[in-house]
């Protein structure tokens, strides 16, 4: 970037998440004034291991008095909003934080001194609809996750048309890379290779649109230095569908590893579909933006970072 950042209050929600920390780390990087706002029960592993010097902000997203007065005081210039609730089973949590304390957190950070807010969006707001997706499209979310991101974003859009206000949307698809959660595909899979222990896998067919997290972050700096775009969504993803199969056998080859692969043995959940993959032409024509880390040199720099660090 051309020094846009430098000296500018920034504010990461989520910070201690896998996006939220790269995006600190990036932040600083730009020479802001960080605040990581996080829960005060947060696990700060993410931040630790990024050595960050953001300050921190200890607030739980449903306290809308508190993060009111803490932003207040704070007064940013740019927001990134990346925490959100995946209870699925919590229903009521899940639609109050990724909706209700969403708005409530855009109005605690209006002041004259904002100038972009950016929501972190999810590719499950689509639903069931023919890939690929295209922003245009009507969604149609098929879990509660995706149902309560999709508010969020209809919401936001809403009050950015008739208030006029600084923001965007990012609807990110399958983000990898350093410090994604054990629990994902590919932490389980360079695991799996690298101790012996057999993993399971979904059957065959399904296709996913893997997005490196470098590029993931990238593309939120874009948009947040980017004016005219109040309200606009934007799909960041590779545009590319890949089986699980073949992200597997790259990191068998990386790891040059073999161990049983169960296929079939993980059950699909209820949003996967065989084809989930983005049409990323509008964030290429209007933010200048396309992926840069292939997924080869992508599943290595993972590798590589669970050598060093697991």
């Amino acid at each position: 970037m051309t020094n846009i950042f430098k000296g500018k209050r920034v504010v990461v929600t989520g910070a201690n998440g896998f996006i939220g920390a790269h995006l600190v780390t990036a932040m600083e990087l730009e020479g802001a004034d960080v605040f990581a706002l996080v829960r005060k029960q947060s696990d700060l592993t993410r931040l630790m291991k990024l050595n960050s010097g953001a300050s921190r902000i200890n607030a739980d997203l449903l306290d809308h008095a508190r993060v009111t007065h803490k932003l207040k005081a704070v007064r940013p210039h740019y927001v990134f909003h990346t925490a959100v609730s995946r209870g699925y089973q919590n229903w009521t949590e899940t639609l109050e934080v990724n909706g209700v304390a969403t708005l409530n957190l855009l109005r605690a950070c209006l002041s004259p001194s904002l100038q972009k807010f950016v929501h972190c969006g999810s590719s499950l707001e689509y639903g069931a609809i023919k890939a690929p997706f295209r922003e245009s499209d009507a969604i149609r979310p098929e879990s509660l996750f995706g149902a309560s991101k999709a508010a969020a974003s209809l919401q936001l859009q809403q009050l950015a048309r008739s208030k006029g206000l600084p923001l965007a949307i990012l609807r990110f698809f399958h983000v990898y890379g350093p410090m994604e959660s054990a629990h994902r595909l590919v932490p389980t899979a360079i695991r799996s290779f690298l101790t012996g222990l057999p993993m399971t896998l979904t059957k065959p067919g399904y296709h996913h649109d893997f997005v490196y997290v470098g590029d993931v972050v990238k593309a939120c700096l874009l948009v947040a230095a980017k004016d005219n775009l109040s309200g606009q969504i934007f799909n960041i993803a590779s545009g590319n569908p890949v089986s699980n199969e073949k992200v597997i056998a790259l990191i068998s080859a990386i790891t040059n590893k073999r161990t049983e692969i169960k296929t079939g043995a993980f059950a699909p959940r209820e949003w996967d579909k065989a084809d989930w993959f983005a049409d990323i032409s509008k964030a290429r024509e209007q933010l200048g933006w396309q992926p840069d880390t292939n997924l080869q040199d992508g599943l290595q720099q993972c590798v590589t970072w669970y050598l060093e660090n697991e």
